[in-house]
């Protein structure tokens, strides 16, 4: 795993993380959730993409 990987996915747990806690303690509408939830799986699933193209071009 590259450092770059890393980077990213302690980047997508830790906004996943914030959220949760905003929720738990702001009390946050749901709708504000799913919307984050899909960005950061947007995000991800960009990156499994590049990743498998790369692969499939060797």
């Amino acid at each position: 795993m590259t450092e770059t990987t890393l980077f990213k996915i302690v980047a997508i747990v830790c906004i996943a993380v914030l959220e949760i806690c905003n929720i738990i303690f702001l009390r946050a509408n749901g709708i504000i959730f799913s919307v984050v939830i899909a960005t950061i799986t947007g995000i991800a699933g960009y990156q499994i993409g590049v990743k498998v193209q790369k692969n499939n071009k060797k």
